[in-house]
């Protein structure tokens, strides 16, 4: 866990955010990605940012996923965990993904579903630590 905690601060550092500025992530629970909090809303919080970037691999995934042009649901805090998922628009059922990120570490995994690439039933989960692997089911939810 220290390893990824200092990887997750080492990214922030030399994409130069200054977390220290940015609002305690717990803010963001109960609150949609597109509002503010101290001005920053959460798809462009220097943490969540550099947590999406550091898991997720894919380019076009990464694109979608900090896109706040998508149908968004409140945020949630789950034991720690922030959930904050999002779909394309007009086809929710079909293209979604969720981030999960601990509010303490920063730590962030990201699942995302493509049927079109992956089929009804399937979803490719980006792991904090850079890995990724298929799995059964859509993305969590609320």
């Amino acid at each position: 866990m220290r390893i990824l905690v200092a990887a997750t601060i080492a990214t922030l550092a030399s994409a130069g955010m200054a977390l220290a500025a940015a609002p305690d992530l717990a803010a963001y629970a109960g609150k949609y990605p597109y509002d503010k909090v101290r001005g920053v809303t959460f798809l462009k919080h220097p943490a969540v940012v550099a947590g999406v970037e550091q898991a997720v691999s894919d380019g076009e995934a990464r694109k979608w996923v900090l896109s706040p042009d998508s149908v968004q649901t409140p945020i949630f805090d789950s034991g720690g965990v922030l959930l904050s998922q999002a779909c394309e628009p007009h086809n929710c059922g079909d293209h979604a993904w969720t981030i999960l990120i601990h509010i303490e570490t920063g730590a962030t995994d990201v699942c995302y579903h493509d049927a079109a690439e992956m089929g009804p039933d399937r979803s490719r989960w980006y792991m904090a630590q850079g890995t990724n692997e298929m799995r059964d089911g859509g993305c969590p939810s609320g």
